[in-house]
């Protein structure tokens, strides 16, 4: 693992004292590949492979280690090994580049990969239909949505909404499925119930990454329809 590591010898009586002027082992930290690295989704939420040596070896290894691009935007890791990472990455700044490069600290021993491209079209959901539901009955709704690069399919979809306060509660919403007119595609999903309030939805596809649901929300509110005895 990267790192510059000061020598430890041990013998069955404990540890031998090493001397001050013993030269510490500097281990590198080397990027070969990314992977996709190209047409990658602006509002994040691909999962991108990184291959190389010197990588943190598991979560609970007690290194310090950052993954991130040159527009400022983060790759979260999901899994690690020393010479792969899987990470998802967050939304870029593709107003400011399309282009940013992958820069990896650990230990404090920091490297400069390739180059990505980022695209600078989202795909957008532009509408929840209705967008209030009782937060105790069951209902379908249809998200429309615009800029898909393909047939959306079904399996390949997650659909939930968050809280808007601390800590952030998510429900999952399950898709029914998937409808076409030509020009928008629609998923057609199962609300089934939530506290009262309101909620941001959050749509993410397994192989495109997170689509633009900027202020698509749904209102729970309950109501009194009738009450008996009068």
């Amino acid at each position: 693992m990267a790192g510059n590591w000061a020598p430890v010898v041990t013998d069955i009586m404990g540890i031998i004292p090493v001397s001050n002027s013993a030269t510490n082992i500097t281990v590198p930290l080397t990027i070969t590949s990314i992977s996709p690295n190209s047409d990658l989704n602006p509002k994040g939420g691909n999962i991108i492979t990184i291959t190389g040596t010197g990588f943190p070896q598991d979560f609970n290894g007690g290194c310090t280690y950052e993954i991130a691009f040159s527009d400022g935007s983060k790759c979260n890791a999901v899994s690690l090994s020393s010479t792969m990472i899987r990470c998802m990455t967050t939304a870029f700044n593709y107003l400011s580049t399309t282009t940013p490069t992958l820069q990896m600290t650990v230990n404090g021993v920091s490297q400069t990969g390739p180059q990505v491209s980022v695209l600078t079209s989202p795909v957008t959901v532009t509408a929840l239909t209705p967008n209030s539901a009782s937060p105790v009955l069951k209902q379908l709704m249809n998200i429309t949505v615009s800029g898909a690069p393909g047939p959306i399919e079904k399996s390949e979809i997650d659909v939930w909404i968050e809280s808007r306060k601390s800590p952030i509660v998510k429900q999952p919403i399950n898709i029914v499925e998937v409808r076409n007119d030509g020009t928008y595609q629609y998923l057609v999903v199962k609300f089934g119930g939530q506290d009262s309030g309101v909620w941001d939805l959050k749509v993410r596809s397994r192989s495109y990454g997170s689509y633009d649901t900027t202020g698509i929300t749904l209102t729970l509110v309950g109501k009194v329809t009738d009450f008996n005895p009068k």
